[in-house]
């Protein structure tokens, strides 16, 4: 959406928009600022919605960003689309997406469904594809390329735990297996944000308290939230 506020602003900019009450200009001025504060508290805490098919939407609108943004927008988006690429490659166990999940529906959690399965097609397409998913077509459409170093994480083993949003995820992947799930309740303090002052903040803090998206805590309510996954093969 800030994307989006920040765009009308570049194709009108001397047009009047009555329901914001300002000019093309300030739109993009608005939408430019609300955006760098999404990045400031992402890059900090990583996504509410991790591992999730949502990320697929997710690297839409960052494609749109790193296409239509200035270079410090650019850089940004990249390095967003890049974290997503890695941490999804090391949920990938024998061609298939595997991971405990920030929101999902229940019809993606059957492997080959989930829309980070696209995503793990358009980095290698050895791995299994997502049919009828369209979120991630944007990737064609630039310049961007994947990291050098993401194939290898979907065939190295890993033994790795890190965090997004308030969830603790850890993964053991072999040749022979796979076990991922997020902690819960997670033991370790959780750092506190600096970037509290921020729309973005507040309508996380809103959503979090509704439904509990990255937070996993044994007794109380969950919402869209899938906990572990183990496996012995793709199927």
């Amino acid at each position: 959406f800030f994307m989006c506020q920040m765009a009308s602003g570049l194709l009108w900019p001397d047009e009047y928009f009555p329901r914001a009450g300002m000019d093309g200009k300030g739109q993009f001025e608005e939408g430019y600022r609300k955006v760098n504060e999404w990045f400031d508290v992402i890059e900090h805490e990583g996504f509410e919605e991790f591992l999730s098919g949502y990320l697929a939407v997710t690297v839409t609108a960052l494609m749109l960003v790193y296409i239509f943004g200035d270079e410090k927008l650019k850089l940004r988006a990249k390095n967003a689309i890049d974290r997503i690429a890695r941490e999804s490659c090391i949920q990938c166990f024998d061609g298939i997406h595997l991971a405990p999940m920030g929101r999902v529906y229940r019809g993606t959690l059957a492997p080959f469904t989930s829309g980070i399965q696209s995503l793990l097609y358009q980095i290698d397409g050895k791995n299994a594809r997502c049919l009828g998913d369209i979120w991630i077509t944007l990737v064609s459409y630039s310049d961007y390329t994947f990291p050098e170093d993401v194939k290898d994480i979907i065939y190295n083993d890993a033994d790795i735990t890190l965090t997004s949003g308030r969830a603790r995820i850890s993964t053991k992947k072999t040749k022979g297996y796979m076990l991922t799930s997020v902690a819960s309740p997670r033991k370790d303090p959780i750092e506190e944000c600096p970037y509290k002052d921020t729309q973005y903040y507040d309508v996380l803090l809103m959503n979090e308290w509704f439904h509990g998206t990255s937070l996993f805590v044994p007794g109380e309510q969950g919402y869209q939230q899938h906990l572990w996954y183990a496996a012995i093969s793709n199927r």
